[in-house]
């Protein structure tokens, strides 16, 4: 699957990354299916998938549908250890707590998960346009703001990215050993 390779291209040691490209793929699968996740992709003008962008309508309950409908469970049993950490222990305490994710401001309002461009699109106006397709689809459902996490380390370009774009501080929040910032943005009406 073409978004995948991407996937694993832009993001290697995203969490869905480190678990494998058999991972990704399903991970791709049940995001397109769910009723409770948007998948936002763009192409080139010769149809190669060059952007794409998740957003989880139910963020603080996506990891425990993911070891229900996915593979989860046995690439973490594959795969004991991403990124030099015990990876059962990355998702054990999203995935079974009940009343939500760890670190979530707030339950009920989406969250932009994943966002990546094909380093050879960065700087065309790929991110800018998945954001804005992302809120015309939020807005679509009712939606009336979104957040998104980015990491709290110094000359993380993503923080600026958003923040050109509207996104607010809400706080922050530790998820896998890694403090990340917490930004909101209002979704206008109109």
């Amino acid at each position: 699957m073409e978004l995948a390779r991407l996937h694993r291209a832009c993001l290697p040691d995203s969490v869905v990354g480190l678990l494998g490209e058999r991972f990704v793929r399903a991970f791709y699968r049940y995001v397109d299916r769910s009723p409770l996740e948007i998948l936002a992709v763009q192409r080139d003008e010769r149809d190669r998938v060059v952007a794409a962008a998740v957003v989880s309508l139910a963020p603080e309950t996506i990891y425990r549908r993911l070891l229900v409908a996915t593979p989860l469970a046995l690439a973490l049993l594959v795969r004991p250890v991403v990124g030099g950490r015990l990876a059962w222990s990355m998702f054990r305490s999203a995935a079974v707590l009940a009343g939500g994710a760890p670190g979530a401001p707030e339950p009920g309002i989406p969250e932009l998960i994943l966002t990546f461009v094909d380093p050879r699109e960065q700087g065309r106006g790929r991110g800018r346009s998945l954001i804005r397709e992302v809120e015309s689809r939020l807005r679509e459902r009712g939606a009336g703001a979104f957040k998104v996490r980015t990491e709290s380390r110094p000359g993380n370009a993503a923080r600026g990215f958003y923040a050109a774009l509207g996104f607010v501080p809400h706080g922050a929040s530790v998820r896998f050993g890694t403090r990340f910032d917490v930004l909101t943005r209002t979704i206008d009406p109109a």
